[in-house]
């Protein structure tokens, strides 16, 4: 059996966890205006999932995350996520979509 590096397994175990269908991303409705999205809801909802597999304490360290991100992050969230994007989601999200 051939060992993997860590950052190899783990980059796996997200991508392969992150295509399964436990995670309906478009089952959440999306609050915002149709004008001006600049990003899916899907990729929003994944940033901030992984900000807390990642421990981030903060929207400013989730930011920090998506922007350190190697190429299996980027699979997931392309670029940079602002910290006042996801400030501005949150609270209109419907929570019973969410769960």
């Amino acid at each position: 059996m051939k060992l993997q590096p860590m950052d190899e397994r783990v980059q796996r175990f997200l991508l392969r966890h992150f295509r399964s269908p436990v995670y309906r991303w478009e089952a959440v409705q999306d609050p915002r205006a149709a004008r001006g999205k600049r990003w899916p809801l899907a990729v929003l909802l994944q940033a901030a999932v992984l900000g807390m597999l990642a421990a981030c304490r903060t929207l400013r360290d989730v930011e920090a995350l998506t922007e350190e991100m190697k190429e299996t992050g980027r699979a997931l969230v392309p670029r940079r996520v602002s910290d006042s994007t996801l400030y501005d989601l949150f609270p209109r999200l419907d929570r019973k979509s969410v769960v």
